[in-house]
């Protein structure tokens, strides 16, 4: 089944700040990684461009709640691939 989410979120363009946002909640609360939840967003809204410095924190959130999730269910197997793999 699809998930189906209706979030609104603007700022004064919507480009990037907004943007921002609604990817690190598809990060949290979905289970995206940055590029799954980048382009969910596009598909959505042609125009986004989160700016460099928040691509950089959504990326790092990203890997820090990935190992936030494994460290709580214990996945040592996880953990061992996210050291070898830091963008995912």
């Amino acid at each position: 089944m699809a998930c189906v989410c209706r979030v609104s979120c603007s700022s004064a363009a919507g480009i990037s700040r907004s943007t921002s946002v609604v990817i690190a909640y598809l990060i949290s609360e979905v289970g995206m990684n940055y590029e799954k939840a980048f382009m969910s967003v596009r598909r959505a809204r042609r125009c986004i461009q989160p700016n460099e410095g928040f691509v950089h924190q959504l990326r790092k959130y990203h890997r820090r709640l990935k190992k936030a999730r494994a460290l709580a269910a214990g996945d040592q197997q996880l953990l061992e691939s996210q050291d070898s793999n830091p963008d995912d």
